[in-house]
């Protein structure tokens, strides 16, 4: 199971915090970069599909994770097409 922002999936139990970018060439790209960490919550407490992340706290100690991402998205709306171009994580 995994948490979507937009079309794209997240880890299950992140919590995106983001800044975007956008540039006109033959669609619309998109430069995002998204600070993910990881909450306290149990996969068991997925309702469905919908993981509601407003409701869980941030992971501590050994259970912390903090990734630092950069996407790199093409969106051609008349095509109805998005596709995922360049992707990179870092741990932070």
């Amino acid at each position: 199971m995994q948490t979507e922002t937009g079309s794209f999936p997240l880890p299950e139990g992140s919590r995106p915090s983001h800044v975007g970018l956008g540039q006109l060439v033959a669609g619309v790209k998109y430069y995002l970069t998204m600070d993910l960490e990881s909450t306290a919550c149990r996969k068991t407490r997925v309702s469905g599909d919908h993981l509601d992340l407003t409701t869980c706290p941030l992971a501590t100690g050994v259970e912390q994770e903090k990734l630092r991402c950069d996407f790199e998205i093409l969106e051609v709306p008349w095509k109805n097409s998005t596709e995922l171009l360049k992707h990179k994580c870092m741990q932070q």
